[in-house]
């Protein structure tokens, strides 16, 4: 399994904006990798590959104590789905465990985020946070999240 994003790319803000004005609050940082930044705070959200046909959620500039594998829900307009949290150094990623025992979004994970509104997190390690720091917008985020599930699939990240 590979976990090698580099936050530093967000940092950087090697960013392009995409082009539709309906999609400001999501941008396409590199190939595999679109996000957001919270409504709150410095945290930025993406959705990623992690690995060819593997998206996760990645939370950068913001952590919480958990253990490997400890549930947390991301809640998309008010309907949570229960997913793993797990660490890479850089990140939080939240994911579902596939099949194949790897780390995946499942399809109903990956429509809701693409038709949402709002995301917020909720995790046990992160209740004292305000919740604008764990909210985000998904304004924009479907083109985003399919520019993403294309680059997994071809394996272009």
């Amino acid at each position: 399994m590979r976990l090698s994003l580099k936050s530093s790319v967000l940092v950087l803000g090697m960013s392009v904006a995409l082009t539709s004005p309906s999609d400001a609050a999501w941008e396409v940082y590199q190939a595999g990798v679109a996000g957001t930044a919270a409504l709150a705070g410095a945290a930025i959200l993406t959705v990623e590959c992690l690995a060819e046909n593997s998206m996760v959620i990645g939370i950068y500039d913001l952590t919480w104590p958990f253990e490997t594998g400890e549930p947390a829900a991301v809640i998309v307009d008010d309907a949570p789905v229960v997913v793993g949290q797990y660490g890479s150094g850089d990140r939080i990623v939240l994911a579902d465990v596939d099949n194949a025992g790897g780390l995946n979004l499942s399809d109903g994970l990956v429509a809701a985020l693409s038709d949402g509104q709002a995301l917020r997190v909720q995790a046990q390690g992160a209740a004292s946070m305000a919740a604008p720091m764990l909210t985000f917008s998904l304004e924009g985020a479907g083109r985003a999240i399919e520019l993403v599930a294309e680059d997994c699939a071809a394996g272009a990240f």
